[in-house]
């Protein structure tokens, strides 16, 4: 690779639309699979783990690290359904997300496409970074919230918390933010151990 390739935005070496880039549904669907987030709101490209200061599209390792934990701890407590992990796709009115983690109930109106998920899951976990904080707490709170996704956490690595909201009467109400503590989950009924997942 030359210095001058390498210093090129990630998106124009890999022959992805920009930032902010406005384009069809068909045309992101025919956008070549890529082993990160890239997600399509409302007409625009957004990658939400962009780093502007590395120029990667990738998120940190203490970000991968939650995830992974996240993972198995989750693991252990379904019973069955899907559970899932970026880059799939979710298809939620219109918009196109890769939700970090979440979890496909049975019977939900989450539908298996093959190649991307649409309607709510149960449980829909983001991991919070600097770069997508407000895209997490704003846009996909909004869209998460009036898709009816039963349960949402936005889990903290830097600062150690996982805050909770659950869907009751088409609105998220606000369950807790729990650093060490241990809560139950709605959607699971099962208890959370924030201290040995946020460790």
């Amino acid at each position: 690779m030359t210095e001058q390739t390498q210093q090129q935005p990630f998106w124009h070496r890999l022959n992805l639309p920009a930032p902010g880039t406005h384009i069809d549904r068909d045309a992101y669907r025919a956008l070549p699979s890529v082993p990160f987030h890239m997600e399509w709101h409302a007409g625009t490209v957004i990658y939400p783990n962009w780093n502007e200061i590395s120029m990667s599209p990738s998120p940190s390792s203490q970000h991968q690290r939650l995830v992974v934990r996240l993972l198995q701890v989750l693991a252990g407590l379904i019973p069955d359904g899907d559970l899932l992990t970026a880059p799939m796709d979710l298809y939620l009115s219109g918009r196109i997300v890769q939700p970090d983690v979440f979890w496909v109930a049975p019977g939900t109106a989450c539908i298996d496409r093959g190649t991307f998920y649409e309607g709510p899951p149960a449980l829909i976990v983001e991991v919070l970074s600097p770069t997508n904080t407000a895209n997490d707490r704003v846009t996909k709170f909004d869209l998460y919230e009036q898709n009816g996704v039963s349960e949402y956490w936005m889990a903290n690595p830097a600062e150690r918390y996982l805050e909770v909201y659950t869907l009751s009467d088409s609105t998220y109400q606000r369950l807790g933010a729990f650093r060490g503590q241990t809560f139950t989950s709605p959607a699971l009924s099962a208890p959370i151990d924030t201290a040995h997942l946020l460790k």
